[in-house]
């Protein structure tokens, strides 16, 4: 998708989104029964409304973007700042092995996960 609005009003399973660029992605709700959520993206503004009480795998990749999460607790974390750019990987909430899977490479743009 180049240059368009996705909103996804109640997310239940799984969002793959791959080579999506100068678009906006809102996913309004994600029920707890979630599994997937991963982006590859370009010069986008991503929102998530994930429920701040689950637990899920954690993958970011990000390049010139604004992260609005500053304060994201991840257990077993790792980090890695450069000028420009982040990556952060780790379990968030207090559960693991849930199966439950968050991966966001972005380029440009902004990300949100708890719809901030």
């Amino acid at each position: 998708m180049k240059y368009g609005t996705l909103n996804i009003n109640s997310l239940t399973n799984s969002c793959v989104l791959r080579s999506f660029s100068h678009s906006t992605i809102i996913i309004d709700e994600v029920l707890p029964s979630f599994t997937n959520i991963s982006f590859l993206s370009s010069y986008s503004n991503i929102k998530v409304n994930i429920p701040q009480d689950q637990s899920f795998n954690f993958d970011y990749s990000g390049k010139y973007t604004d992260f609005k999460d500053k304060s994201i607790k991840l257990n077993d974390a790792t980090f890695e700042a450069g000028s420009n750019s982040i990556l952060m990987t780790g379990i968030y909430g207090s559960q693991r092995n849930t199966g439950k899977t968050v991966k966001i490479d972005a380029t440009f743009g902004s990300v949100s996960l708890f719809g901030k």
